[in-house]
């Protein structure tokens, strides 16, 4: 095989060690062990030379394990998910405002806060409390124009589902 870090096995799954020097380590590890086999067998079985046993179990290729590879491409997708989240916020915020990039650094470190439900916001969701197992589409929508942009029907939905298993039942 004239490059055979093109082959398609090698495309899905990059190991760390997948080069030129790694290829020709991988390759040698044939001859490597026939030398090593023939070693052990003069040592041990024809017992023509001193057993030595230090060094039998050194590999000239690092061990990859499937499980490392999956952790590996986790690493590498989250690591890209970060990146490319944080590139359209810092651009969108430094248009809009004159804060330096430390102040923003510093607020996108901290801790989102959870949002409580403001006082007219639960008078106008209690009414939802009087259905136990669907809420009709209508009430759905009166209530969540309401309730204005904060609010979509996600949350809408999460409150009453966490609020029916809340209250007692009659």
């Amino acid at each position: 095989m004239e490059d055979p870090l093109s082959h398609p096995i090698f495309h899905e799954m990059k190991p760390t060690e997948l080069n030129k020097t790694g290829y020709k380590k991988l390759m040698m590890c044939y001859t490597n062990g026939l030398e090593r086999m023939q070693k052990i067998f003069c040592q041990e079985v024809l017992q023509t030379e001193t057993k030595i046993t230090t060094g039998r179990r050194a590999l000239g290729v690092r061990k990859m394990k499937y499980k490392d590879y999956i952790i590996q491409n986790k690493e590498n997708k989250r690591k890209n998910k970060e990146n490319n989240n944080q590139l359209p916020e810092l651009a969108q915020t430094s248009h809009t405002s004159n804060q330096p990039l430390e102040q923003l650094s510093e607020q996108q470190n901290q801790p989102n806060k959870r949002k409580r439900t403001l006082s007219h916001e639960k008078q106008i969701l209690k009414r939802l409390l009087t259905y136990k197992t669907k809420i009709p589409d209508n009430i759905f929508q009166e209530v969540e124009q309401l309730l204005g942009m904060k609010w979509n029907k996600k949350k809408i939905y999460s409150w009453w589902a966490y609020n029916i298993k809340k209250s007692p039942e009659e």
